[in-house]
């Protein structure tokens, strides 16, 4: 039988995946987002010349999304090696983490 620890770590491991995986989107976003359509990827353009329009918003998601990652990942830390000590100091907390992630329902609206 599964312990009440091992069902949040399972939880939260699965959520940093989804977060990696929406980091790795982001970044290609943000290489499409400077290429403009029918470029040549292998011509070097000027800075200058480059599409940056809607290269800042996903800078900054992606950047959004590393920040929670790397909390995401300092809460299985301290759950995998504080087990039920953190999980009972800190559910508040870890709760409200997991509560911020998308469901699959809120994925197909």
């Amino acid at each position: 039988m599964m312990s009440e620890t091992d069902d949040y770590l399972n939880r939260l491991t699965a959520m940093r995946d989804r977060l990696r995986r929406s980091i790795d989107d982001e970044v290609e976003e943000a290489r499409d987002a400077i290429r403009k359509p029918g470029e040549n990827t292998n011509l070097h353009t000027h800075n200058a010349d480059m599409d940056v329009e809607g290269l800042d918003n996903a800078v900054g998601v992606g950047h959004a999304l590393e920040h929670r990652l790397a909390m995401v990942e300092k809460i299985i830390e301290r759950l995998s090696t504080e087990r039920d000590n953190y999980l009972t100091s800190d559910r508040e907390r870890i709760d409200a983490y997991l509560a911020t992630e998308p469901t699959e329902d809120s994925d197909s609206v």
